[in-house]
């Protein structure tokens, strides 16, 4: 969103919500929301086919960082879903009814962007919760990362340091979570979500921005 709880972003809401009416979409995840409670009010009623579950940066809601969902009212059990903050502002839960009576647990990120140890301290953390009680895993992990797991998910070439991937790869792997992207074109061209925009210097193309699913949810899915 690069800020959609400020004024004059009003037009990126108006698209958003206009998109998920023609294409139909249950459910769409945004990050770096920037998204006021009294925003998020006022957008509810101005917006009145979505409900809208947004976790805010705890201390600078209108200027940091912020996740949300977005709930099609006309396809969504959206009365009845279940909302944990994981990480406040940085990590969102929804356990949602789906299909016939079951459940599904999607978690929607925005990673930081800033120092590989303020990364690596967000995946760590992650993790732990995640290790602490297995229940609170995802069956759905999406959203901006700000990091790769593969060099060549970067142009040029680089890889993110050990101690951002580390811990990012024991999450996906205990949670039993896989790149359904990477696991459909694998050995392709890779699909970059990202560029620089910077004069005078060499930009860059990265894929930064994910969807991992279970195993179970992978061979059900396709785009």
């Amino acid at each position: 969103m690069k800020g959609g709880g400020v004024a004059h972003t009003n037009g990126k809401w108006r698209t958003i919500t206009r998109m998920m009416k023609s294409q139909s979409l249950s459910i769409l995840a945004l990050q770096e929301t920037h998204l006021t409670e009294e925003h998020r009010t006022e957008l509810e009623r101005r917006y009145d086919r979505v409900r809208i579950i947004s976790s805010p940066d705890p201390d600078n809601d209108s200027g940091k960082g912020g996740v949300a969902f977005l709930l099609n009212k006309y396809n969504t059990q959206w009365k009845d879903v279940e909302i944990e903050h994981t990480i406040p502002g940085r990590a969102l839960t929804m356990k949602v009814t789906w299909g016939h009576g079951s459940s599904m647990r999607i978690t929607a990120v925005y990673a930081p962007a800033g120092t590989a140890v303020e990364k690596a301290e967000f995946w760590t953390s992650l993790r732990d919760i995640w290790r602490r009680d297995r229940t609170k895993r995802p069956d759905v992990l999406m959203g901006d990362l700000n990091m790769v797991e593969s060099a060549l998910d970067r142009l040029p070439v680089r890889q993110d340091t050990a101690s951002v991937v580390e811990p990012f790869v024991e999450l996906r792997s205990e949670a039993k979570l896989k790149d359904g992207w990477q696991e459909t074109h694998a050995g392709g061209k890779p699909r970059y979500t990202f560029r620089t925009r910077r004069r005078g210097v060499v930009n860059s193309r990265s894929r930064i921005d994910r969807i991992y699913v279970t195993d179970e949810l992978f061979k059900s899915s396709y785009e």
